[in-house]
């Protein structure tokens, strides 16, 4: 269910350029949500959502290209144990010997490449537990409509964290360097620049520089060893 679309149609809202750009950024974080489930799945990538390019393939009548698409979504499905099951299940019996023939296939050629070990049907993933595989993508979307009481991340404690604006307040400088302070690192793929792509490949929708960003913040330490961040407000003038 999409209860911001629901706010998004009401004429309270509608009226409001403010809050429709609140609601819409709130929005955005589902996209987030769905692109990771995606990436877990691997039936995407940060770069690519095959999905998505067979339906507009399809639509522009490239059939091959749509094909191909599909087939890796198809390919990335089946190689789950849950799925398998249930295709066995109640699938009918042309489907499952398709299926089974694809499976032979596929672990023919991983064998092949010496690789037999990624032929075995895996687990339904767990999105949070490949937290550690994409940090950036995952606090980007956690954190992008609000924060929790206290924020632990990677031996960094912030305290208070619920009184502050979600990072779709924040602007492109003030997220990247969040980000940075939580992972302790200056990479230049933390730049702004990159937080940005980041951010728009995974479908997030800033609310906008002129409505009420935090353009800055401080961090200050605790005597416990905790932090606490004190923002720094750009308001729609």
């Amino acid at each position: 269910p999409d209860p911001w679309q629901i706010l998004l149609e009401l004429p309270l809202i509608q009226g409001n350029k403010n809050m429709t750009a609140i609601c819409r950024a709130s929005q955005s974080q589902l996209f987030g949500i769905c692109r990771l489930s995606k990436i877990a799945l691997g039936t995407a990538t940060l770069h690519t959502d095959w999905h998505r390019d067979g339906i507009a393939a399809k639509a522009d009548g490239d059939i091959v290209k749509s094909e191909r698409a599909f087939g890796k979504v198809t390919d990335a499905l089946a190689s789950f144990e849950i799925v398998q099951d249930d295709i066995r299940s109640n699938a009918p019996a042309e489907v499952v010997r398709e299926m089974e023939e694809h499976l032979r296939k596929e672990q023919r050629r991983l064998s092949d490449r010496g690789e037999a070990e990624r032929g075995r049907p895996r687990s339904w993933p767990d999105i949070n537990a490949r937290a550690s595989e994409n940090p950036v993508e995952h606090m980007l979307v956690e954190l992008w409509v609000r924060f929790p009481p206290v924020l632990r991340v990677r031996r960094r404690e912030l305290n208070a964290a619920h009184h502050i604006p979600g990072l779709m307040f924040f602007r492109n400088e003030a997220t990247a360097k969040f980000i940075r302070w939580v992972l302790q690192k200056n990479d230049s793929d933390l730049a702004p620049k990159n937080m940005e792509k980041i951010r728009q490949r995974l479908g997030l929708i800033q609310v906008g520089d002129s409505k009420c960003m935090i353009w800055d913040f401080e961090i200050t330490e605790a005597a416990d060893g905790s932090s606490n961040l004190r923002p720094t407000f750009r308001l729609e003038k």
